[in-house]
């Protein structure tokens, strides 16, 4: 048995496959399925995560901080209460959370997981996150895409479901709180193939989306508030306005899915209100839609096709829950859509499923769909593009060959004047030079 963990920009979630039915890990204050990624800093100067750092952020907003995915890798850290902590430090926390939790709920340790991670990741965030989880008490890690881990979950789901028959395409949309992937799967005879290495951007999702709420509440509300929402005002009331304004506008939101034009009191105590209409915030989020479809088209040429070739588009992430999504779709491409059931958790249910103990590593090329599914996307081989370790193997024997030639190239140059010295000028000193400049280059170049 292994942990799944579907590691969110806003919120993160967890879940484990007992006896053939998913189980999520429930967050033990909020009682639902999510843990916010966020982290306080209590005043006996420990970190808590999850529900507990929301229950608290209000008090101190000094000491608080959330959406650290988006800064993960980076070495510029955060100062919470004056103590500096690094993103991959909270995140620590969080996971440790949500093992606790788990092993809680199954009583017994979990020593295996399944970490999902974006499409985008280059191999230095990957080892950074294996080398988190192992620190977090995970013996053995394995990291997933997260539009991978939703084909994945889609796969189990449809079990003998033949709306995909053999050599239909479906394209991964995968929208979620803060980031944006896609990737391109082939049904075959037993599972799915995939036809393109993935894609994405790692600062495109839902809070993006939050942010045009609150830039036009910001130009539209009193000068009072304008001035506790200025980004330069950073004492303390203004901090708790702006984290309870974002959070706010986060709801605000979500109003909006469900309705054509919402208003609400804002909530700070002020005797204003705010007003937004479903068409108006899909334009405000227009330009990062397009950007999503623009990653798609890409995808798909990349992989060589034609959109007409695409036989449906599964809809994956919370923010796929925004009307204006699924028109900007219809409307590009002219595909079908799908909502894959529990958007915000068929990450965490792919990522629960995966098959991550076999006693080699063999190449996993398929999603399995009548039984466990075994992908292992780090060792697909692309159908439309060279096998990725072929390509760095030529690049770097590409760097190799090129550093040997401007070493020789530098060696003859030394040679030859050293020679001049030698011979016009009767140096015989040179001699020496030249016969221990020629072994330590030599020596080098081997």
């Amino acid at each position: 048995m292994h942990l799944g963990i579907d590691f969110g920009t806003c919120y993160s979630s967890a879940a484990l496959m007992l006896d053939g039915t998913f189980q999520a890990v429930k967050e033990p204050l909020k009682h639902g399925y999510s843990f916010p990624s966020s982290a306080f800093l209590t005043k006996q100067g420990n970190i808590v995560v999850g529900q507990a750092a929301e229950n608290q952020y209000k008090l101190a907003p000094n000491r608080y901080c959330r959406e650290f995915k988006r800064d993960f890798g980076c070495t510029v850290p955060y100062t919470l209460g004056g103590r500096g902590f690094l993103p991959e430090q909270l995140i620590l926390e969080l996971l440790c959370t949500i093992k606790a939790e788990a092993e809680q709920m199954v009583n017994a340790p979990l020593s295996t997981a399944v970490i999902t991670v974006p499409a985008t990741y280059q191999s230095y965030k990957r080892e950074l996150m294996e080398q988190v989880a192992t620190q977090a008490g995970f013996k053995s890690v394995a990291l997933l895409e997260e539009p991978v881990a939703a084909a994945t979950y889609y796969a189990r789901k449809q079990g003998g479901n033949q709306r995909l028959t053999k050599g239909n395409i479906l394209l991964i949309y995968d929208l979620g709180g803060g980031t944006f992937d896609a990737s391109l799967i082939q049904k075959n005879s037993k599972g799915y193939d995939l036809l393109a290495q993935p894609v994405g951007d790692e600062q495109l999702g839902g809070v993006d989306f939050d942010r045009q709420i609150y830039q036009d509440l910001k130009a539209n509300c009193s000068k009072t508030l304008q001035a506790l929402l200025n980004p330069r005002c950073s004492d303390t009331e203004a901090l708790r306005a702006q984290l309870i304004v974002g959070d706010w506008c986060r709801n605000f939101k979500h109003q909006l899915s469900v309705v054509s034009e919402y208003e609400d009191l804002l909530p700070i105590g002020m005797s204003e209100t705010y007003q937004l209409s479903q068409n108006d915030f899909s334009e405000m989020i227009a330009p990062f839609l397009q950007r999503t479809c623009q990653l798609s088209s890409q995808l798909v040429k990349n992989a060589g096709l034609d959109w007409d070739k695409v036989d449906q588009i599964l809809m994956v992430g919370g923010s796929c829950r925004i009307p204006a999504v699924k028109k900007v779709l219809e409307e590009s491409f002219e595909r079908p859509l799908v909502l894959v059931d529990d958007p915000e958790l068929a990450v965490a249910y792919g990522s629960a499923i995966y098959e991550i103990s076999r006693p080699t590593r063999k190449p996993e090329r398929t999603l399995e769909n009548n039984e466990v599914i075994t992908i292992q996307p780090a060792d697909i081989q692309l159908s439309n593009e060279p096998n990725q370790k072929n390509v760095i193997d030529g690049a770097k024997k590409q760097q190799m060959s090129k550093t040997s030639e401007d070493t020789l190239a530098g060696l003859v140059v030394v040679i030859i004047v050293v020679g001049i010295c030698v011979f016009v000028f009767q140096w015989p000193i040179w001699l020496a030079i030249i016969f221990v400049v020629v072994r330590l280059l030599y020596a080098s170049n081997k």
